[in-house]
């Protein structure tokens, strides 16, 4: 089992950085009660993978085992899906401390969201960060921006 450590900030359109590679992303929900099922289709790779809050992590950490399927058993597991399918474009960009930002840009039901993500390799490096000036607020704790919430919920209101 891995974890993911994560923050994850809101940022304005009016502030997004120059975009040059740019990754069209699909992904949908099967669970998200207490573990989170999700299936993503991500440059013609298709995933599947469960996630965990760690307890008292705040939304920081999470357990998370990801496996390659195929476009079959996706475009099956998708048959399955609750909520709206999450369509974003996903760019990365290089950081400071060989860190990377993930800006993901969403389309459809959720058009106007620009949210990014930053993973650290340990819980000391995400309490040093300090986010750049294009960030917006920190909504790592908020669980209205987590992809799960925006499928079942829409837009944070």
């Amino acid at each position: 089992m891995t974890y993911e450590i994560e923050k994850k900030f809101l940022v304005s359109n009016d502030v997004i950085p120059e975009i040059k590679e740019k990754t069209k992303i699909t992904q949908a929900y099967l669970q998200v009660n207490s573990i989170e099922e999700r299936i993503r289709s991500k440059d013609n790779i298709y995933y599947h993978t469960i996630k965990q809050d760690k307890k008292d992590a705040n939304g920081l950490v999470r357990s998370e085992n990801e496996a390659i399927i195929s476009k079959q058993k996706f475009q099956d597991l998708l048959k399955r899906h609750i909520g709206n399918i999450i369509e974003k474009t996903r760019t990365t960009i290089p950081l400071e401390n060989d860190l990377a930002a993930e800006l993901d840009i969403y389309d459809g039901e959720l058009e106007g969201l620009v949210i990014v993500e930053v993973e650290f390799p340990n819980e000391q490096s995400a309490s040093d960060f300090h986010p750049p000036q294009w960030f917006g607020k920190e909504v790592t704790a908020d669980k209205r921006y987590k992809n799960q919430s925006l499928a079942l919920n829409g837009l944070p209101k």
